[in-house]
């Protein structure tokens, strides 16, 4: 019963974590994206 509450109490842990390293993923692809997308216009364009 103690080790239930425990992981009750973790979750909100758990969910802010997996948001903080879904924001970091989430930031590095679209910069990865918007810096690949510059490269292929450079590129392209001479």
């Amino acid at each position: 019963m103690r080790q239930l509450h425990k992981l009750f109490m973790s979750i909100p842990e758990q969910i802010n974590i997996l948001r903080r390293r879904g924001l970091i993923c989430l930031l590095g692809f679209s910069w990865g994206f918007g810096c690949g997308w510059a490269y292929l216009v450079i590129i392209c364009g001479v």
